[in-house]
C-alpha cells in the first residue's frame, strides 16, 4: 500500500499491539502519532527486541507496558472496557508525540556533537548524559 493508506489503517485501529518478535520501533511511533495507544510488553533481557517500552513511558503511557503476559492481556481488556476515556487519550496522542520530539530531537544533536568531539580528540567509548 502507498504511505497514505498504510498511515490511514491507523484509523481503524483502537488499539495498536507490540507482538513478538518485532521491537515496535517505527511501527510504535506511527501508531501513537496516528492516536492508537500501543500495549507493550518489556523485556529486560533483550531491550532492543521491546523498543515500545522505551517509547511509552516518557510519553506519560507507562501503564500501556505490561511486565507479563497476563498483565499484557489485562491492559487491553482494561481500555477495551474503557471506550469513552480510550477516545480521549487518541485524541491527544499526536500531540504528545510531538512534544517529545521537539524535546528529543535536540537531545539527539547534542549527543552526536558530543560523539564527534571525543573521536576527534581519540577518547575511549563511554555513556554518554544529557539532561
Amino acid at each position: 500500500t502507498s504511505q497514505y493508506e498504510h498511515l490511514n489503517t491507523y484509523n481503524q485501529v483502537d488499539i495498536s499491539l507490540d507482538t513478538f518478535p518485532y521491537g515496535g520501533g517505527i511501527t510504535t511511533l506511527e501508531s501513537l502519532f496516528m492516536g492508537a495507544p500501543v500495549v507493550g510488553l518489556t523485556d529486560t533481557s533483550k531491550l532492543v527486541h521491546r523498543s515500545s517500552s522505551v517509547i511509552l513511558s516518557p510519553l506519560g503511557l507507562g501503564e500501556w507496558v505490561a511486565k507479563t503476559k497476563d498483565e499484557y492481556v489485562e491492559i487491553v481488556c482494561n481500555w477495551v472496557r474503557n471506550l469513552e476515556e480510550l477516545t480521549e487519550l487518541r485524541q491527544e496522542l499526536r500531540d504528545r508525540v510531538l512534544a517529545q520530539t521537539v524535546k528529543f530531537v535536540p537531545q539527539v544533536e547534542i549527543a552526536y556533537r558530543e560523539m564527534w568531539r571525543r573521536w576527534c580528540r581519540g577518547e575511549e567509548l563511554s555513556p554518554i548524559y544529557i539532561k
